[in-house]
C-alpha cells in the first residue's frame, strides 16, 4: 500500500489540467530563479522625489517604475557596460535612455532632452539630470496631451511616447 502523501499527491496531479500545471511549473520557477538572488537597491530614492517637487503633477511612483523597468535603478554608461549580445541599443542613466536606435528604437535621449530642454550629454552623464529631464519631459507632454487624471492609465500615452519602442 502507498501511504497516504503518495496518493494525495497522486490524485492532485491527475485532476490538475495542463494549463494550471505549467502555470504552478512557472510560479515554482519563477520563485525559485527571483528569491534571494538579486535586491534591487534604489539609490536614486532623493533624486525621484527632488524631481516629483520640482515637476509636480506627475503621479508617485511613475519614475521609479520606469527606472525599475529599463535598469533596476542603475545609472548605466554604455562604455562601462558589454555591448548587448542581440543588438539592442546601449541605454543611458536611470531612465535607460537610447541615444542611437538605429532606425528601430526611438532616440528617447534626444526626445527628452528637446522637451525638458537639457543637454543630452548632460542628461546621459548626469543621474539628476537623467531623472529631472525625464520628469519635465514627461510634464510637458502630459500638458500638450491635456492629461490631469488621478487614474494611472490615463498616462500610458505618455509612457508610450517615451518608451523606446520600434519607430517602424
Amino acid at each position: 500500500f502507498p501511504n497516504r502523501r503518495s496518493s494525495d499527491l497522486f490524485v492532485f496531479l491527475t485532476t490538475i489540467t495542463m494549463k494550471q500545471l505549467i502555470f504552478l511549473f512557472l510560479l515554482l520557477w519563477f520563485a525559485g530563479n527571483t528569491v534571494g538572488n538579486e535586491v534591487y537597491m534604489n539609490n536614486y530614492s532623493n533624486l525621484f522625489s527632488g524631481a516629483y517637487n520640482e515637476v509636480p503633477g506627475i503621479p508617485r511612483g511613475v519614475l521609479e517604475a520606469v527606472s525599475y523597468t529599463k535598469t533596476h535603478f542603475r545609472h548605466i554608461k554604455p562604455d562601462n557596460e558589454p555591448a548587448s549580445c542581440i543588438g539592442l541599443p546601449a541605454q543611458y542613466g536611470v531612465m535607460g535612455l537610447i541615444r542611437d536606435g538605429e532606425g528601430y528604437f526611438k532616440n528617447t535621449l534626444y526626445i527628452v532632452a528637446e522637451s525638458s530642454g537639457i543637454d543630452p550629454d548632460e542628461i546621459a552623464n548626469d543621474p539628476k539630470k537623467n531623472i529631472i529631464g525625464f520628469a519635465s519631459a514627461f510634464s510637458n507632454i502630459q500638458k500638450d496631451m491635456g492629461i490631469l487624471s488621478d487614474n494611472i492609465a490615463d498616462y500610458i500615452p505618455i509612457l508610450t511616447y517615451l518608451d523606446r519602442k520600434s519607430v517602424v
